[in-house]
């Protein structure tokens, strides 16, 4: 089930057209504070009918799936390019895992040593960003494709994206 669960968040409704002016799409410690004052009780729709005693997330397949239904469509030129940057903004090498696999391209004497895209994904663990970093480097792709068209003029985003982008952000920024 992938339903929203921020009832409780304060989610300002887009107007019309704001969705075309990239100041309504930054974020900033004010609007998620803003955003997530008051009660955060957890109101998910499968919370009440299965078990009131649970947590309910938000994973991150289904995050990135909220993005992707915002999109104008999967046949679009940008969309698998949005895809790959957005999925790259949610994770990150860890640096001790990748100083570890340098070392050993050096001690078998492969120089310079940079590891391939493969051995890093065999032999490194990827972490998500903690909240500040993944808030702005999803915005940073967010930026990148807000206004984007293909060769027809056809924008990327719908614009509910905003309003989406918003209520992702509120998630991003609770805590564990």
């Amino acid at each position: 089930m992938d339903r929203d669960c921020c009832a409780p968040f304060h989610i300002p409704n887009c107007i019309p057209d704001e969705h075309l002016h990239w100041d309504a799409w930054k974020s900033s410690p004010l609007i998620v504070a803003r955003a997530t004052s008051g009660s955060l009780a957890n109101t998910c729709a499968s919370r009440a009918h299965l078990n009131t005693n649970i947590t309910v997330k938000l994973d991150l397949f289904h995050c990135l799936r909220r993005f992707s239904r915002e999109c104008t469509s999967e046949h679009h030129p940008l969309f698998s390019t949005f895809c790959q940057l957005l999925s790259a903004a949610f994770s990150v090498v860890d640096q001790e895992d990748l100083k570890r696999l340098q070392e050993a391209y050096e001690f078998c004497g492969i120089h310079p040593a940079n590891p391939t895209k493969q051995h890093v994904r065999q032999h490194c663990r990827i972490k998500i960003p903690q909240p500040t970093e993944l808030l702005d480097r999803v915005e940073k792709v967010l930026n990148h494709f807000h206004l984007a068209t293909d060769p027809n003029n056809v924008q990327l985003f719908r614009p509910s994206m905003l309003n989406m982008w918003r209520i992702q952000r509120v998630h991003m920024r609770l805590p564990q």
